[in-house]
């Protein structure tokens, strides 16, 4: 080998081994690193991805398929007028030219039936002479009440005249909501006919002492607003899941709706029937605090003859499970047996004296007011 190239060939070799030692640092650098970063990536959550993109337009679709079978119900009652000084004076020419004064009112209602059954709330309707209907075609119907039912402010109407091709809302299942979950209402508030709001489902199962009914309420931040009594609550699918009754006065956006699963019953019986059966067990009761801290009810009265007398219950007794369900007050004895239907038997757990023990009472149908025993 010629010396003179020697030179040039070490520098050579080490050229190339130079070359290959820093072409190996860089791939075990760029491996390290993409490790590093695939393994930030595999920790990372995962965000739910929903199955189909939110359409901007539900709410006008919902309420565009709805509002046909929406009602506005307007009604005529009439009342006496305050007595004036002239009667005191016997001025009777006055009194003959003020008999009376027309009251006119109203709500929101929706179409059940083809042939004109409408469901509404009791209040809506109740003591009226003369109830029209308007529909969101503008065409107007005269209508009769078919029944009222006190105990949980439904009422349904039917038109009079003879129609078989009307438009009928979908109903729901009220059992299947979830808080938060967005509703729309549709109705006539203040007169206002087919106006809609929005809102979701604040609370489920509310009980509202204020109101006289044996309902656990959909509670609801919807604008309700007087006149959308009796209108129907909706989801997003355009099911009715409620019937809009009741605002908090003093709050703002707090409504209740009866859960469209409680009427079903409810306006079937009255159609059937022009009015509601329901179970009875015969006891009259009060809230009472007991030994735990929490509370109970106790029977003070058990009417002769009734199915609660006739299983052993005896007045002092405390009732404080039905079902296996904790009683806290007199409603939810009321609810419990509600939802039995009649000739059904009932385990009630009671306290009798400090001792704890079982009856099954067979509930029967609630008798006419006028014909209970009297006390």
């Amino acid at each position: 080998m010629d010396n003179k190239n020697l030179p040039i060939i070490l520098a050579t070799c080490i050229s190339i081994f130079l070359s290959s030692l820093a072409c190996f640092l860089i791939g075990v650098n760029l491996a390290q690193n993409t490790t590093i970063k695939e393994s930030i990536v595999v920790e990372q959550p995962k965000l739910k991805v929903l199955s189909t993109p939110i359409n901007t337009n539900i709410i006008a679709d919902v309420a565009e398929r709805s509002m046909p079978w929406v009602v506005n119900i307007k009604l005529k009652g009439y009342v006496s007028p305050r007595i004036s000084v002239f009667d005191f004076f016997g001025f009777s020419h006055y009194k003959a030219q003020q008999k009376h004064k027309i009251k006119i009112g109203g709500g929101s209602g929706f179409i059940i039936s083809k042939d004109g059954y409408i469901l509404t709330n009791g209040h809506v309707v109740r003591k009226s002479s003369d109830i029209e209907i308007n529909l969101y075609n503008n065409k107007t119907y005269k209508a009769k009440v078919i029944g009222v039912d006190e105990m949980t402010d439904l009422a349904v109407l039917k038109i009079e005249e003879e129609t078989q091709n009307l438009p009928v809302a979908n109903i729901g299942d009220s059992s299947v909501l979830r808080i938060g979950e967005w509703v729309i209402a549709v109705g006539s508030p203040l007169g206002f006919e087919q106006t809609v709001t929005q809102g979701i489902i604040s609370a489920k199962n509310r009980r509202v002492r204020d109101l006289q009914t044996s309902v656990d309420f959909i509670q609801t931040d919807a604008a309700i607003n007087p006149g959308n009594s009796g209108g129907p609550l909706i989801n997003l699918k355009g099911e009715v899941i409620g019937i809009n009754t009741a605002i908090r006065a003093d709050a703002q956006n707090i409504g209740f709706a009866i859960p469209i699963n409680t009427a079903k019953t409810i306006y079937s019986q009255i159609i059937e029937n022009g009015k509601v059966a329901r179970p009875w067990i015969g006891i009259e009761m009060r809230e009472v605090r007991i030994s735990d801290g929490g509370t109970a009810v106790r029977v003070e009265r058990v009417w002769p003859g009734s199915p609660g007398g006739k299983a052993g219950l005896k007045r002092k007794d405390i009732i404080t499970k039905i079902n296996g369900k904790k009683i806290d007050d007199g409603k939810d004895v009321q609810i419990a047996v509600r939802k039995h239907s009649i000739g059904k038997s009932i385990r009630f757990d009671i306290l009798r004296n400090g001792r704890r023990m079982q009856l099954d009472i067979i509930t029967e149908k609630l008798p006419d007011f006028n014909s209970r025993p009297k006390s």
